[in-house]
C-alpha cells in the first residue's frame, strides 16, 4: 500500500477521470492501486489531493457514490 501511495503522490493526474464522467461528478478521478484490488477516488486541489473514498474494484461503483451522499 505504501508503494502504491508513493506512486500516486508523485503522479496524481496520471489516472482516469472516467468514474467522474460516469457519475456526472466534475473533477472526480480514480487511481487504481497497483497490486491491490482497490482504487482511490479523489479530487485534485491547489497544493493537495482530496481523497474521498477507497473503493474495492468489485464493488458496485454507482451504489458507492449514491451511498456516500
Amino acid at each position: 500500500m505504501q508503494k502504491a501511495l508513493h506512486a500516486f503522490d508523485h503522479q496524481p493526474g496520471m489516472d482516469s477521470p472516467t468514474i467522474g464522467q460516469e457519475l456526472n461528478i466534475d473533477g472526480l478521478r480514480a487511481w487504481r492501486l497497483n497490486g491491490l484490488p482497490l482504487s482511490l477516488w479523489y479530487f485534485e486541489r491547489a497544493g493537495h489531493v482530496l481523497v474521498v473514498r477507497l473503493a474495492g474494484q468489485r464493488q458496485d461503483l454507482e451504489h458507492l457514490a449514491v451511498a456516500g451522499n
